[in-house]
């Protein structure tokens, strides 16, 4: 007796989802996070957190992050993430208007975003950003972090510093502050953090999707045991419910017969002894729960089951 191959897959996919959901189910998060039972606070932190969220991302639509003259006075440690994230750009290719200084006017220049060492070394300024529609500069991490507790202008998304004949002096100043300091190892702390979360995050995804697989490959071998055992008119059950024991019915020898060389089969059966997972799809119960869905998701094969 055929089936079609999505039929199967509609099962599998239904099958596996309730799998994944199921330690979800009996997660008890209230442990995991502390959370307050009193209902009012829990309704009022969510509504402060949703609000938040949505100026968030009200800010974020308007905002360019290459563009310091669009960046908010006041961040949050979402925005500051997006910040991070996308990192600071250098502008180089561009006409620096000059100013009406007398009588040499002058202009922003590439050559601010390095610091000559007297030793010959050279330090890139990543923290050093141009605004082309304020002509000023900033400092991209007192900006985002330092929150008004620097006294250079170079912190302030409002004001910015824009003397170009004692720039030099005042960079040089401001990068051996204090506040700066502080500033620059939040940012550089926050980047490391995000990257690790990323690749965290990522080996958590790559995990479930191994998993997925794992359940959507068993099920395949199951449905293909029962729609075999089916089509034979063959008995599914024995006097036991228990793997690797006498008079265990068909169905279970045939799983047995298969952990002596299929790798998906194995791990199962592992799982299943190391007490590893609750729902193992072996029972009479799922054998029959499964038989009703492939029959109603093949209606003209009813008949052959009855």
């Amino acid at each position: 007796m055929a089936y079609e191959t999505d039929n199967h897959i509609n099962i599998e996919n239904n099958l596996i989802e309730n799998e994944l959901n199921f330690e979800s189910d009996n997660i008890d998060t209230d442990k995991i996070f502390n959370v307050d039972k009193n209902t009012s606070e829990k309704s009022m932190y969510n509504t402060h957190t949703d609000l938040e969220k949505q100026i968030t991302k009200d800010v974020s639509s308007i905002l360019d992050f290459n563009e310091p003259a669009t960046w908010p006075e006041y961040t949050n440690n979402d925005l500051r993430a997006d910040f991070v994230k996308h990192g600071t750009i250098k502008i180089t290719n561009y006409n620096f208007p000059y100013n009406d200084d007398k009588p040499y006017p002058r202009s922003f220049t590439k050559q601010y975003y390095i610091h000559s060492m007297a030793n010959g070394e050279v330090v890139d300024r990543q923290w050093l950003v141009y605004s082309k529609i304020k002509d000023r500069v900033f400092c991209f991490c007192c900006v985002l972090f330092s929150q008004g507790n620097s006294e250079s202008n170079l912190t302030n998304i409002k004001e910015g510093v824009n003397d170009w004949k004692h720039l030099s002096q005042k960079l040089l100043q401001h990068e051996r502050s204090k506040p700066h300091y502080l500033s620059l190892k939040q940012w550089y702390d926050l980047k490391i953090g995000l990257k690790s979360l990323a690749t965290i995050d990522q080996q958590h995804l790559t995990q479930i999707e191994k998993e997925k697989n794992h359940w959507r490959a068993m099920l395949q071998r199951i449905l293909c045991i029962i729609q075999y055992l089916s089509k034979h008119n063959d008995g599914f059950r024995g006097k036991s419910d228990v793997l690797f024991t006498k008079n265990n019915g068909e169905f279970l020898g045939l799983i047995e017969m298969l952990s002596k060389f299929d790798s998906v089969t194995i791990e199962h059966i592992r799982r299943i002894k190391n007490v590893e997972t609750h729902t193992h799809y072996l029972g009479h119960d799922i054998q029959d729960e499964l038989i009703n869905l492939m029959a109603n998701e093949t209606p003209a094969a009813k008949s052959n089951y009855l």
